[in-house]
């Protein structure tokens, strides 16, 4: 049985910004911020000197979507969960962005993570403008695609588009009040199924 896969092209709308965990040494007597400004491209996410979004990043995206659009699928039953188990992303999303297109953008974070704690701290992260790639999205529940073909594309569309304006990738994301990692869904082809 051959599972529907739909191939999707996003462009960014807004900068890209990434927070991945690294655990670069520091060198003898460096400071914090020292190592911070030093480091700063380490929390991006890379394979073979090209920034990627993992495929991870965009399965939280859209399974946050489906759960604020609350779809309804028949009577009280809703798209949440059957799209949350569903639906896989194949692989990374390759932003056509080496390493060395990114630059930093300081700012003042909360030292242990949690707002209203009141101490803040320097930070840096790397920014990305202007990316756009590739995904391909598997959905191994036949129930998106079992009433027809068209419908089952019209909701995910919906789904991607409403993940790309409301909800974002990355770093200060639509989901946590922010406004980095908006994308649009610029293409969506079913390739099989």
């Amino acid at each position: 049985m051959k599972l529907p896969t739909i191939q999707v092209r996003l462009k960014s709308v807004t900068p890209l910004s990434q927070s991945r965990y690294h655990n670069d040494l520091k060198k003898e007597g460096e400071d914090d911020d020292s190592y911070d400004r030093r480091t700063w491209r380490s929390h991006l996410h890379v394979h073979d000197g090209e920034v990627i979004i993992p495929p991870m990043t965009f399965k939280f995206c859209f399974d946050d979507a489906v759960k604020s659009l609350a779809l309804k699928k028949s009577g009280r039953y809703l798209w949440t969960n059957t799209f949350k188990t569903g639906v896989l992303i194949a692989d990374s999303l390759r932003t056509g962005k080496k390493v060395e297109d990114s630059w930093p953008e300081t700012i003042l974070a909360n030292s242990n993570g949690k707002r209203g704690t009141g101490t803040r701290v320097p930070r840096t992260y790397p920014m990305i403008n202007d990316w756009e790639g590739k995904l391909q999205i598997i959905c191994v529940n036949p129930e998106i695609f079992a009433a027809e073909e068209k419908e089952g594309l019209r909701l995910v569309t919906r789904i991607i588009e409403f993940a790309g304006q409301c909800v974002g990738v990355g770093r200060f994301a639509p989901r946590v009040g922010g406004y980095l990692g908006r994308f649009s869904l610029e293409d969506l082809k079913l390739l099989s199924g």
